[in-house]
């Protein structure tokens, strides 16, 4: 008996030593500092520890990695870099390694080199799922919106109920404006965190843009806080005004927002579009020289300011950096804008190749250059720049309506009516696709079919100038002049510089021998768009 209680004693004894053992290691007291949120102690250690002895391969790994690790989170960026590049020398299938660098040059912007390495660290260890996300956000960042599919899809294959995932992938559809499948992923998304409002507006953005404004509206209105503003809220509900033809209510929200706050950078620069559109051109350039100290510089991020939580500094830093080039952008997009609408055509086009030099895929900046061809009567050239925005944006129904659109003036009509035709089938409350199909029946001399459908895309949104203007052209060609003349007015109304529609009411006034009210209609056109329009006596 006495020989068991001493076995069992030396057991007891042996555990405790071993348990002893691996509490004093110098992996297991750096990882311990590292928890205790201590880099500074847990770099000490593993120092101490390499520079004390040689130690095993593995060993030596593992000290290594918790050293470069305690580098980063101390944010010692520099030694953290160069004790990584030791590491992936040393031991070139270590996945901490691969990943640390992606994150490094990500911090840097040295994004050619996060890739690489992104791609390495997810290759050495397709189980992590972080290499995943960083490389579907950079690849979507890119506009390189197939990759970044195909690495969400494998990345799915092994989190398949990564929520985290699934609303990237939705996010990916909607950049790509691809707004039907984005909100098939989002309403379960939504379902599953019904408090979540970055879910909602998300939705609330995706309906916008399928032409579903109720709903989007609806959305909004219920993530409006009790208090305060939220101004990507508001901004938001004004585009829906907007599209719902109620741009005074659009302008009002806007220049609301902004007097509340002039600090308010987007809004702002909506609110100095409103202004330009109305001809108050110097308010405008007043309220962008009050915004102008708030817009963050380029490459905005201060590496100084890294905290212990690495992930949080590097989306921190990467968000900063994001929304001063959105700024830049958009306040290219502005000028431009401005240049615009005082018919300076070549300053215009220089502010947005400025856009353009900062991001040179989006969307927007594409449909502006279009319509400065359109401005300036350049068919050809607006057509290239419509398939440069189809090339990237195969799917995006603004994209396809753009190009239907040309091919209508370019009267390439059944190349239009395969592109209407196309958004309407996919997006059936979009009142624009409508209107463009009732464009082509016109061109074809079927002025009975063109109102039915005219009369369909006015039934989606009343508010769609060119719905109006189409129902009032198909009106005038079945000879009902009181009818067209309530929808030339109509469109007018929902837009003063709609210089088409002006001039077509101008054609109809002066065939019914009004000639004074045909001239008041042809000056304006004229003067809204001097190339394409001239003053018809």
């Amino acid at each position: 008996m006495r020989h068991k209680i001493l076995g069992f004693i030396f057991v007891l004894f042996a555990l405790f030593g071993a348990w002893w053992w691996s509490r004093s290691t110098p992996w297991a007291r750096a990882q311990r500092a590292l928890n205790r949120a201590q880099p500074g102690e847990a770099v000490e250690i593993a120092v101490e520890a390499l520079e004390s002895k040689s130690w095993s391969p593995e060993r030596e790994e593992a000290l290594r990695e918790l050293l470069a690790k305690s580098y980063l989170e101390k944010g010692a960026l520099e030694p953290a870099e160069k004790e990584m590049r030791t590491l992936r020398e040393k031991f070139p299938n270590n996945f901490f390694a691969a990943l640390g660098l992606g994150i490094i040059n990500l911090v840097n912007d040295r994004v050619s080199f996060a890739m690489d390495y992104l791609e390495e660290a997810n290759r050495l260890n397709q189980k992590e799922l972080l290499p995943y996300e960083l490389l579907a956000r950079l690849l979507g960042d890119r506009q390189e919106y197939m990759k970044a599919e195909t690495v969400i899809s494998a990345g799915l294959k092994i989190f398949p109920d990564n929520a985290r995932l699934w609303e990237l992938n939705a996010d990916l559809l909607a950049d790509q404006g691809r707004y039907q499948a984005a909100l098939a992923q989002y309403r379960p998304l939504v379902e599953a965190a019904p408090k979540d409002q970055s879910l909602r507006q998300k939705m609330a953005y995706a309906f916008l843009f399928s032409g579903e404004l109720e709903p989007a509206s609806e959305i909004l209105s219920t993530l409006r806080p009790p208090t305060g503003t939220d101004e990507g809220i508001e901004l938001l509900l004004a585009r829906i005004r907007a599209a719902q033809g109620l741009r005074n209510d659009a302008d009002a929200i806007v220049e609301r927002i902004f007097r509340e706050d002039n600090g308010r950078v987007d809004a702002g620069m909506a609110w100095a579009v409103s202004l330009a559109a109305k001809g108050r051109t110097e308010e405008a350039e007043k309220v962008l020289a009050t915004i102008g100290n708030r817009i963050l510089p380029l490459g905005a991020g201060d590496l100084d300011s890294w905290s212990g939580e690495t992930l949080n500094s590097m989306e921190r830093l990467q968000t900063l950096r994001k929304v001063a080039r959105n700024q830049h952008v958009l306040l290219a997009e502005t000028r431009a804008s401005l240049a615009q609408f005082a018919g300076k055509y070549s300053e215009a086009t220089r502010h947005l190749e400025d856009a353009m030099n900062l991001d040179h895929g989006r969307f927007e900046t594409l449909a502006q250059m279009a319509e400065l061809a359109r401005l300036k009567k350049e068919p050809e050239v607006r057509l290239q720049w419509a398939n440069r925005a189809m090339s990237i944006y195969k799917d995006h129904p603004a994209a396809l309506l753009l190009r239907a659109q040309i091919f209508l003036d370019l009267r390439r009509t059944p190349d239009a009516i395969l592109d209407a035709r196309a958004v309407a089938d996919a997006y059936p409350q979009l009142a624009l696709a409508q209107a463009l199909l009732a464009r082509a029946w016109l061109i074809q001399k079927n002025p009975t079919t063109a109102l039915a459908v005219a009369d369909k895309a006015v039934r989606l949104n009343a508010g769609n100038r060119e719905a109006q203007l189409v129902w009032a052209l198909a009106q005038s060609a079945l000879g009902r002049d009181r009818e067209a003349e309530t929808a030339f007015r109509r469109a007018i109304e929902i837009d003063p510089r709609y210089a088409e529609a002006r001039h077509e009411w101008g054609l109809r006034l002066k065939a019914q021998g009004r000639l004074r009210e045909a001239q008041v209609q042809f000056q304006e056109a004229a003067r809204l768009e001097p190339v394409n329009y001239k003053i018809n006596r």
